[in-house]
């Protein structure tokens, strides 16, 4: 099963078992080298899991520097052969970018996409598949870049993070900063 994650909603586990190798744990697709990518994919080869970036871009020097960085075998290509390589496709691009992007995916049948309260079960029934997760450790946090947008989004995943035992993760820097990038 793969998992999607959009800009409406992100559901990261980024705490899964440290050492176990790329094999156990799969490939990670980064749609998505800025900061939230940079910060992501280092974390996800830490974990154990292969890293492919998709970009615009996969041979400028920043993105090489990036894989680099990275390490643990992990590349760069484009964003529709990044999301069709991964087990768990995170796209991590601005919320402008955010539905041509995802429309320049390609196929992604077997993929939960996130982006109503419904398709929360679909998240529940893929982490049971991994009984060593501490599920609250899995962190749930509303996407928006207003006040009211993350407000009605939270409205529905807040009990659902109740209900599951997982961890619901308000973005502070969004009621404090507003929609200002590197907050």
């Amino acid at each position: 099963m793969k998992i999607l994650a959009t800009a409406l909603f992100c559901a990261l586990v980024l705490f899964f078992s440290p050492g176990s190798n790329a094999a156990e744990t799969g490939v990670v697709a980064v749609i998505g080298t800025g900061d939230m990518g940079d910060s992501l994919g280092p974390r996800f080869a830490e974990l154990g899991y292969r890293v492919v970036y998709g970009s615009r871009n996969p041979d400028s020097d920043k993105v090489k520097a990036l894989v680099a960085k990275t390490g643990g075998n992990a590349s760069a290509t484009t964003q529709m052969a990044a999301a069709q390589q991964g087990d768990i496709v995170l796209t991590l691009v601005p919320w402008p970018a955010m539905e041509t992007v995802a429309q320049s995916l390609g196929n992604l049948d077997g993929k939960i996409v996130i982006d109503q309260p419904a398709e929360l079960n679909e998240v529940a029934a893929y982490l049971q598949e991994f009984p060593q997760i501490d599920f609250q450790r899995v962190l749930m946090m509303p996407q928006g870049v207003d006040e009211e947008t993350l407000q009605a989004r939270a409205e529905w995943l807040k009990p659902a993070c109740v209900e599951h035992g997982w961890t619901f993760c308000p973005r502070r820097q969004i009621e404090w900063f507003g929609a200002v990038r590197r907050t």
